[in-house]
């Protein structure tokens, strides 16, 4: 997206009363992002939600069965550290089933994520067991177990390379 366009994509939202948050739950997300509504976010995240917004825009895919993982766990079961890739996880990563390649953003319960990881728990198969209606699994590292997921939920997936 231009800058011009994205000023113009802003000031039709930042307007109040413009235009009604659209109903699909990724793109009013990314609506309210982008307008502000949620404070100020890394550059990644401002291009995440503006390149999902382009021309028709991305919309939810979809259900997927959202759980997560982190240092709170054993190694054995958290992976570690280190992603499958090699980057040291934060909580800007996710693991998802094999469908979706490294490098995509997720969206999920809120929130952007790159998929940087890959979870041996982590495919359809075990997302459909719990709701017929989920196509994907995605797991969100979090630093906390209290933070943690275990629930189907809407998704959208934006295309591209996003790892640093």
């Amino acid at each position: 997206m231009t800058p011009t366009a994205a000023l113009a994509l802003l000031a039709a939202i930042a307007v109040p009363g413009a235009q009604p948050l659209p109903a699909d739950p990724f793109q009013r997300t990314a609506v309210q992002v982008l307008r502000g509504d949620f404070g100020k976010q890394p550059q990644w995240i401002i291009d995440g939600y503006s390149k999902a917004l382009e021309g028709r825009g991305i919309t939810c895919a979809g259900y997927a069965y959202l759980t997560s993982y982190g240092p709170w766990e054993s190694p054995s079961i958290s992976g570690g550290p280190f992603a499958a890739d090699g980057a040291r996880l934060n909580e800007t990563m996710c693991a998802a089933d094999r469908g979706l390649p490294f490098g995509v953003l997720v969206w999920a319960d809120g929130s952007l994520r790159v998929v940087r990881d890959r979870g041996g728990a982590v495919t359809v198969g075990a997302a459909k067991r719990r709701c017929r209606a989920n196509s994907r699994n995605l797991d969100f590292y979090v630093r906390s177990g209290e933070r943690h997921f275990r629930v189907s939920t809407p998704y959208a997936v934006v295309p591209g390379d996003w790892r640093d």
